[in-house]
């Protein structure tokens, strides 16, 4: 493999790399020792970049200038469209040189504030290619070593440009960049998707389930008018009971059939079991007391965890799921639920079956669609991890 190439590289680019430190292709702007108490609610023409805000990624493909603090005003030197604003303190070496970039022509004044270097890139480099390069692994691994601090970690501007790395083409350059920001732009837009899903299903929650003192939801399905009747859980389920103190937490193995869980092991659920009925899992010791988890399969449960049993499950699983169930907790450092307590909770169920199942599967497909989205996320993120791995040398 040469390694004056990238792993992976678009058809039809034939010439070789060029080797470049950074001092080559930037130039150094002035920056400002802007803190929080220059922030303003009113509309002065001057906003700032801080370092703060570009960690918490509020500033880093900025096209919206409207999301930056607008600031007092005073006699500074703006910054321009493809200026790059870098964090040069972090609190973890993994957050040293965060870049930020300006996408568009600022129709106010931009400045470069707090804990920031800013730079303008030569016009025969592309500020987008090296926005994602120094985010790049290689990269990364550089600031690492030039990174200096104990509790806060910083990079100085001097050591930031003696970073090496290899260059193609101006157009080259531009299409890397503009494909991670495609990249970025769609990861963007599954947020924007998780995020409506999981706010249209807490409104169904609240609206498909009637709240303390009503008898009927807001929303139901057609052909469906009586009271909803209010019942103890342990008259409406198949079983409630209790884990095992016997059982040690470990995984399914050929020896063992049963993966054994706890309440610190059921944070997440795997699918990958031999299916043998359904049942709920409520964390009953520690931080995770009141949280539901459900799981299918062949396992067993230690006393760390309460389950539920019952033939229309998924109905039972929201309706609780409806319920800050840490009320039914006692104890402070290690609170507890037991499964007596769940056992006496009153919940407000349907009269007829068939309705709870419909709830029961409306909110599972709502559950699946999101756990659908999440996974394209998960999908994206890794197709940019690995991109930024193999695209840059």
């Amino acid at each position: 493999m040469n390694k004056n190439l990238p792993e992976v590289r678009f058809k039809y680019f034939k010439d070789e790399y060029e080797r470049k430190k950074l001092n080559q292709v930037v130039e150094k702007l002035k920056s400002y020792p802007l803190s929080r108490d220059v922030e303003t609610s009113e509309l002065t023409g001057f906003k700032y970049i801080h370092y703060g805000d570009i960690h918490r990624g509020k500033s880093t493909l900025i096209v919206d200038e409207f999301v930056l603090p607008s600031i007092k005003k005073g006699d500074y030197m703006p910054l321009q469209k493809g200026d790059i604003v870098i964090a040069d303190a972090s609190e973890d070496y993994q957050g040293i040189a965060t870049p930020a970039l300006l996408l568009t022509e600022p129709k106010q004044s931009i400045i470069a504030g707090l804990h920031t270097i800013a730079l303008r890139v030569d016009e025969q480099y592309s500020p987008i290619y090296l926005y994602y390069l120094l985010t790049s692994p290689i990269f990364k691994k550089y600031g690492y070593k030039a990174g200096t601090g104990m509790k806060v970690f910083g990079i100085s501007y001097s050591s930031l440009v003696k970073f090496e790395s290899l260059y193609p083409s101006k157009k080259e350059q531009d299409k890397i960049g503009n494909l991670l920001k495609q990249l970025d732009d769609t990861i963007a837009l599954q947020h924007r998707l998780i995020d409506q899903q999981q706010k249209y299903k807490k409104a169904m929650l609240q609206k498909m389930f009637p709240k303390k003192g009503e008898r009927v939801p807001k929303i139901r399905f057609e052909g469906y008018k009586e009271e909803w009747e209010s019942k103890a859980l342990e008259d409406i389920v198949v079983n409630i009971g209790t884990g095992k103190s016997k059982y040690t937490i470990h995984n399914k193995s050929s020896e063992s059939p049963y993966e054994i869980l706890g309440s610190t092991s059921i944070l997440g659920y795997d699918t990958n079991f031999d299916y043998e009925g359904d049942f709920i899992l409520t964390a009953r010791v520690g931080a995770n007391a009141g949280t539901l988890y459900s799981h299918s399969g062949k396992v067993k449960i230690t006393d760390n965890t309460v389950y539920i049993q019952n033939d229309n499950l998924d109905f039972i699983y929201y309706a609780l799921d409806n319920i800050d169930l840490r009320k039914l907790s006692f104890g402070t450092g290690q609170p507890l639920i037991k499964a007596s307590e769940l056992k006496a909770l009153k919940i407000l169920t349907p009269v007829e079956t068939l309705e709870q199942g419909k709830i029961g599967a409306f909110f599972k497909q709502l559950d699946n669609t999101i756990s659908l989205h999440l996974k394209k996320l998960e999908d994206y993120k890794q197709l940019k991890k690995a991109l930024l791995q193999r695209m840059f040398v």
